[in-house]
């Protein structure tokens, strides 16, 4: 509709759509300018809160579309709504609104924009509410389930109903078989984590199997494709995104030298001596991404006081990584236009019996901890963590706290009660610095 992420959406474009290109209402567009703009907000408070369940639901229900509030549909103009219902901010009353009113919670993109020159604090508010992967989703007050057929709402018969759950069934059923074939749905299984580039990962460990970590973001849509760009263009974005993510920003997240092309994406390696692949960075068209590396997050050290090397699991490497996974996160999937749930996947591969180091300075006696078998990986020789969110909607705060929790599972897997990896909610970026890709 506006071919720009919504973040980036201004006034000057709904005033083009609306009062200059006069774009009616179709089957993926929808305006309104509510009647508490002209009475009482009292009076009107409840049909309006009923008209967005309405189409909020019935958007998620069908194939998507966008809702801006503040136009008058018969004369195709841009009129405003206030910024405040009942003292609250519209943008803060709107997702309170749809939280009461629609079961199961969609996943939808606001923002409000402000009409230049206003005398009466009018704004605009520009919704974007894709296909849910989770429909169908019941308008509470009325224990209806909406559709949109081409400018009009209706209740979803039985059939359709029974249609739309069958829908979402497959759509988790064809992701639970893409995690199957690319081995990261059970952790039990002897090829766990295993693909085409993580079984060539390099490590000096003189070990039989060598341990790595996979670092996956995973969409809910795996059958369809995402990136909007050629090979030629999406390599020349990656180089443009390849850094500046907290909370290293001038960490590399990927090595953009080495790309490989195939049918179903790109694989970007970083290969050092001729031959040895330390790590990867996997983009596939259906958007989902995985990082693979095993020298820059393991190792071997000596043991004081023992002749005896012990391997090594560097926490705060891959607890930094994670983080600025999180916050590139944003960006691919705003460029991708991709709105629905993502799950960060960290997969733990042949680390039993390691040792967890590289904590936060100010723990400092914590380095003796891998000097002593009881600090160890005892029990999984694999093992995952997964955490889902909305890369639109993810705050700065809440990358923080995903790596907190993540750090603290971490912890505990390998023997500790506590997470070592944050003081203060900040990590140590002095240990950080020693990663490079």
């Amino acid at each position: 509709m506006f071919n720009k992420p919504i973040s980036d959406i201004t006034f000057e474009d709904v005033y083009q759509l609306v009062n200059t290109r006069k774009t009616p209402s179709n089957r993926y567009l929808e305006y309104q300018i509510p009647a508490i703009d002209a009475v009482s907000y009292l009076e009107n408070i409840s049909s309006f809160e009923l008209y967005l369940a309405q189409n909020t639901s019935a958007f998620a229900n069908s194939a998507g579309g966008w809702l801006i509030i503040g136009v008058n549909e018969e004369q195709l103009q841009v009129t405003g709504i206030d910024k405040e219902i009942n003292k609250q901010p519209i943008k803060e009353w709107i997702a309170q609104t749809i939280l009461l009113h629609v079961d199961v919670q969609p996943t939808y993109d606001i923002v409000t924009i402000d009409i230049p020159d206003s005398e009466t604090n009018q704004a605009v508010v520009v919704m974007h509410i894709p296909e849910s992967a989770d429909k169908p989703h019941m308008v509470v007050p009325e224990n209806k389930y909406f559709l949109r057929r081409n400018t009009e709402i209706k209740p979803a018969s039985h059939q359709e109903l029974k249609e739309m759950f069958a829908h979402s069934q497959h759509r988790a059923s064809a992701l639970d078989d893409f995690l199957y074939k690319r081995n990261l749905w059970d952790e039990t299984h002897p090829k766990f984590g295993y693909n085409i580039n993580s079984s060539k990962l390099h490590n000096l460990i003189n070990r039989a199997k060598k341990p790595f970590i996979l670092f996956s973001l995973i969409p809910k849509a795996p059958k369809v494709e995402k990136i909007p760009f050629g090979v030629k263009e999406f390599k020349e974005w990656l180089k443009r995104n390849a850094r500046n993510y907290k909370p290293s920003e001038r960490s590399k997240l990927f090595s953009t030298y080495d790309i490989d092309t195939s049918l179903h994406g790109l694989t970007l390696k970083n290969i050092k001596n001729r031959h040895e692949l330390t790590s990867y960075f996997e983009i596939l068209n259906n958007g989902y991404i995985e990082s693979g590396m095993s020298q820059h997050v393991a190792y071997e050290e000596r043991a004081k006081h023992r002749e005896e090397q012990i391997g090594i699991i560097n926490l705060t490497n891959i607890v930094g990584y994670q983080m600025m996974l999180l916050d590139f996160s944003r960006n691919f999937f705003d460029m991708a236009n991709y709105h629905d749930e993502v799950s960060l996947q960290l997969s733990f591969v042949n680390v039993l019996h390691y040792t967890l180091s590289g904590f936060h300075s100010k723990y400092f006696n914590s380095r003796l901890y891998y000097f002593y078998d009881e600090y160890q990986n005892k029990y999984d020789p694999n093992f995952k963590l997964i955490e889902k969110f909305y890369p639109q909607q993810l705050t700065d705060d809440d990358i923080l706290q995903i790596a907190k929790k993540n750090a603290e599972k971490i912890c505990r897997a390998f023997g500790l009660e506590q997470d070592m990896a944050f003081f203060e909610d900040k990590i140590d970026l002095t240990n950080f610095s020693y990663f490079d890709l």
